[in-house]
């Protein structure tokens, strides 16, 4: 896992702020992770309609297109945040698997099993 990795994604170079990839790929040193390589993205929503934009419309389908297994959006603003979504790939592109806000344990098990509560990402489970 690295954070902000350069990701191949069809012919685009995108940076995606995490990138979850198979190990021999990521320690082989590559300056671009391939989209095979790559089990799971995650994308941290960024304040301002270009950046939103970006994380819920431009980035998602192309991350799908390129047959990336997992996609992850974290949303740190808003009435119900700090928020987690957890897309698996289908036929018709990402599906819904989880989501839950603060306060609520997330549970998901691909690409490999992980619970937590989103509000330890914006520190507020002190």
């Amino acid at each position: 896992m690295v954070e902000t990795g350069n990701l191949k994604v069809g012919e685009d170079g995108l940076i995606p702020d995490i990138v979850v990839g198979h190990a021999e790929a990521m320690a082989a040193g590559v300056t671009m992770l391939s989209a095979a390589d790559t089990a799971c993205v995650v994308e941290i929503v960024s304040p301002g309609k270009a950046s939103r934009r970006r994380d819920y419309e431009v980035k998602p389908p192309k991350y799908a297109a390129a047959g990336i297994p997992v996609f992850i959006r974290v949303e740190l603003q808003g009435d119900d945040a700090p928020r987690v979504e957890v897309f698996n790939l289908s036929d018709q592109g990402y599906e819904l698997v989880a989501e839950e806000k603060a306060g609520n344990v997330l549970s998901f098990d691909q690409p490999f099993p992980v619970s937590f509560d989103p509000a330890v990402l914006a520190g507020l489970d002190r």
